[in-house]
């Protein structure tokens, strides 16, 4: 870098500065801290402190009171309360795993890309920011099986707390008893499989462990239908369980769920003034004990700790979020204060779930993710919703569920309805018509949407926070795994915006689905009629969104490679990957071409070096290098089926990723057709009936199935993937998840 370069930097930083300062004026309160700092995390969350100590709260007192709803301080307990360290994320989920594509007919838009408006900014200024010391109901842990916790069940939990309990400011991890099998199915709450918690380290450990590189072994989260492990449960999933659930399954969560551990702030205990915090801490008195008692051959031992556990709620959300909100909407879009203060209310959160910052606050982060995914589930249900990605899914206005008079949509006759549908409600419309949804609704697609969402589930209370926005119409939509998809023949809400119109605008030519049958069947048979559109339809650019996959890659020139240097066949033009794949599954799914290898860059992490430790080390790459990775893409995502117990997914997994590593492709070598195409849409149907039918290993499954061929076969592109990875000075393999 030059010097010149070097002064530019400099003056960045500057300015930077400049406009932390600015920001810090308009907030009203001083930095106590540096005004910025090397990370954009540790910036906002200097600005968090500076707000907290504006309110009086000092340095030492939020030190000593703050850190139990810490991630830092929960991981190093000896109790069940380690298990409070996570804050899970957002739901990611396949309601309807078994569709690849569909369509409607031309420019009447029935696909609509639906968001909740800042989702996770949303939660935050409806919870207080917390300040004091919370209860935490926990259990020791022992390595005998002889000596396990006695836990409470959650109808036992909300009987001796419930009078306590502050909407957002109390969350549990919750477990189905040993052995337990659900036998009203769920597909709401998460469960979490921990990995080896011992190891877990925090920045600070990791400063003098040059062999750690920070990584956590934090297991994995899944959805399981009939089983719940080390699920959160917060006020909005328990009204979910109190109010959506059906009958049988209340009653058989309340009974059968445990709680394993707990972390609240008690509403009795809560204090209106920070001067009355100080002096509750001030001036409280109690004495700690532990007492050994010998019983006929057993020893109790029996800890006692009497602290104080007052807390006074900040107004966090209307002092800070809706604070920066405003404060962003005087600048317009496109300049750089607005885009800084995006940042900042969108960095804010992810301070708010850290443990690297003392800021960082599990109840406060797990209610706001658990708020979301509570909303979310009810907008995927309400509307017979595609994927699930955090904030949003694309739904179709012509299987839009519809209650009908004395049933109602339940947490049990809405899970995995491709495979129940025979046997469901009929929800499904007998007539969608976009001018019905618009009369007396303002004329907005989007109030419509919400108020059906609210009417749909009236006791869920969060649903009334927010609001939803359109995102994207579109004509055809092709979908695979959790999250990846692709809209066509498409209009973008913030270009109709440039145009000066509106989504309505595009609806002018009314389609009238007319559907039979039971609800989420196949909607074969539907007679249509079509008027013209209001006006000449100019589509915008098609979306497509593949998560975890690099974007642009590399082709080669397979059919003239006759053993030269690898890059002499590489093409001139860089592919889209997520068009070329999802394309490539749409255009016939019983016959989907196997593509060849390519490869992508990446740059080298420093979790890349301590997964492959040995064989980086034989090479003379370094951490921040980039490098080009060969990929051969395949099809099936083994993740986006609904398992229903643990034992199962694993073993599917462990299958599927065992033939991968030994045959370049998993479970879709058993249905290659007689021309060596794929029969994707065959594949995915029998291996969802496998797990509906208690399958423990697919490999034993398909043996019962004489038409399908059990031989084990090679990618046909294995070999030129090795090629890639012999020529490309690359000597290890690198998974499809860490693309």
């Amino acid at each position: 870098m030059s010097k010149v370069q070097d002064l530019e930097n400099r003056k960045i930083l500057i300015m930077n500065d400049n406009q932390y300062e600015k920001i810090y004026q308009d907030l009203g309160f001083e930095p106590v801290n540096d005004i910025t700092n090397l990370t954009m995390g540790r910036t906002v969350a200097s600005i968090i402190e500076s707000y907290i100590y504006s309110k009086g709260i000092t340095k030492d007192l939020f030190k000593t009171i703050g850190k139990k709803s810490n991630a830092d301080w929960l991981k190093d307990s000896n109790t069940t309360s380690k298990y409070l360290m996570k804050v899970d994320g957002g739901r990611c989920f396949n309601n309807r795993p078994l569709e690849i594509t569909d369509s409607c007919e031309p420019n009447t838009f029935r696909f609509i890309d639906v968001d909740f408006s800042g989702a996770y900014s949303v939660p935050q200024t409806k919870i207080p920011y917390p300040i004091g010391n919370p209860i935490i109901l926990d259990y020791p842990l022992s390595e005998l099986k002889s000596s396990q916790p006695n836990y409470m069940t959650l109808r036992e939990f909300l009987k001796q707390f419930r009078d306590e309990l502050v909407p957002g400011l109390w969350v549990a991890r919750v477990s189905l008893k040993e052995g337990y099998k659900l036998k009203h199915r769920q597909d709401i709450f998460m469960s979490w499989f921990p990995g080896n918690i011992k190891k877990y380290k925090s920045d600070t450990d990791n400063q003098s462990d040059s062999d750690n590189y920070n990584i956590d072994d934090m297991g994995y989260s899944k959805i399981l239908t009939n089983e719940i492990n080390l699920a959160i449960l917060n006020h909005d999933l328990l009204e979910w369980i109190e109010n959506v659930a059906s009958r049988n399954q209340r009653k058989e969560l309340m009974d059968n769920l445990l709680i394993v551990t707990a972390i609240i702030y008690p509403k009795s205990f809560q204090v209106d003034t920070v001067e009355e915090l100080k002096e509750k801490y001030k001036d409280y008195e109690g004495n700690n004990s532990c007492e050994i008692i010998f019983d006929k051959g057993k020893v109790r031992k029996i800890n006692e700790l009497v602290e104080p556990y007052y807390w006074l709620g900040l107004p966090y959300g209307d002092d800070f979020i809706n604070k920066m909100k405003e404060l962003r909407s005087q600048y317009d879009k496109g300049t750089s204060l607005n885009s800084l203060y995006k940042l900042n209310i969108n960095t804010a959160y992810g301070d708010i779930v850290s443990r690297f910052f003392n800021i960082g606050n599990v109840v406060l982060g797990n209610n706001i993710t658990a708020m979301t995914r509570t909303a979310m589930w009810c907008l995927e249900k309400c509307f017979y919703g595609y994927q699930s990605i955090t904030d949003g899914c694309i739904i179709n206005l012509d299987t839009l569920p519809c209650e009908v008079p004395g049933n109602r949509l339940t947490g049990e006759n809405t899970v995995t309805p491709h495979r129940y549908y025979s046997k469901q409600i009929n929800w499904v419309k007998d007539k969608v018509s976009v001018s019905e949804m618009l009369n007396n609704k303002d004329g907005k697609i989007e109030t419509w949407l919400k108020e059906t969402l609210i009417s749909t589930f009236p006791n869920i209370s969060c649903l009334e926070y927010y609001d939803i926005e359109i995102k994207s119409i579109a004509d055809k939509v092709i979908f695979h795994g959790n999250a990846n998809y692709s809209m066509d023949n498409v209009i973008h809400v913030k270009e109709v915006k440039k145009r000066g119109e509106t989504i309505e605008d595009y609806y002018g030519g009314d389609f009238v689905g007319y559907h039979h049958g039971c609800a989420y069947n196949d909607m074969e048979d539907i007679d249509t009629e079509l008027t013209q559109p209001k006006k000449e339809i100019k589509y915008d650019d098609p979306v497509y969104k593949m998560r975890s996959y690099k974007r642009e890659v590399e082709e080669y020139d397979w059919d003239n490679y006759d053993d030269y240097d690898i890059e002499l066949f590489k093409k001139d033009k860089k592919i889209n990957l997520h068009k070329l794949f999802l394309n490539n599954l749409a255009n016939n799914p019983n016959q989907v071409k196997r593509l060849e290898p390519m490869t992508l860059f990446k740059i080298l992490k420093p979790k890349d070096v301590k997964r492959r430790q040995k064989s980086i080390g034989q090479t003379n790459r370094t951490i921040g290098e980039q490098i080009d990775v060969p990929r051969l893409p395949l099809e099936i995502s083994i993740n986006q089926f609904p398992y229903k117990y643990r034992k199962q997914y694993e073993q599917f997994k462990k299958e599927h990723e065992k033939l991968k590593e030994d045959y370049g492709q998993g479970f879709e070598m058993y249905f290659i057709n007689n021309d060596g195409t794929l029969n994707y849409e065959l594949a995915i149907r029998t291996i969802d009936k496998a797990i509906s039918k208690d399958a423990m290993s697919f490999k034993k499954w398909i043996e019962k199935i004489p038409k399908l061929s059990t031989e084990k076969s090679q990618h046909p592109h294995l070999d030129q993937k090795r090629e890639l990875e012999a020529n490309l000075d690359f000597s290890y393999t690198w998974d499809d998840d860490d693309i």
